[in-house]
């Protein structure tokens, strides 16, 4: 049927707060996305704030879209 999408994911950012951030932003330029959520070994499963050792949220973004989407993200890094 459809082309499959391949997904590529953006560098890992500390925690939800700012993923959800960088996502809106991504969202607004009409670029398709979604958080998966990469936790370290030896963690318990409990989701906390922003800085919980050991675990890291990712975007995942279009493939073709990757280089647009990390430009966006490090436009807003700098002022998170």
């Amino acid at each position: 049927m459809g082309k499959e999408i391949k997904m590529k994911a953006l560098p890992a950012v500390a925690g939800k707060v700012y993923a959800d951030m960088v996502m809106e932003a991504l969202k607004q330029a009409g670029i398709s996305c979604y958080l998966k959520s990469l936790y370290g070994s030896g963690g318990l499963g409990v989701i906390s704030g922003a800085g919980l050792s050991g675990a890291r949220d990712v975007i995942m973004v279009p493939e073709e879209k990757y280089q647009e989407a990390l430009e966006i993200m490090e436009g807003m890094v700098d002022h998170l």
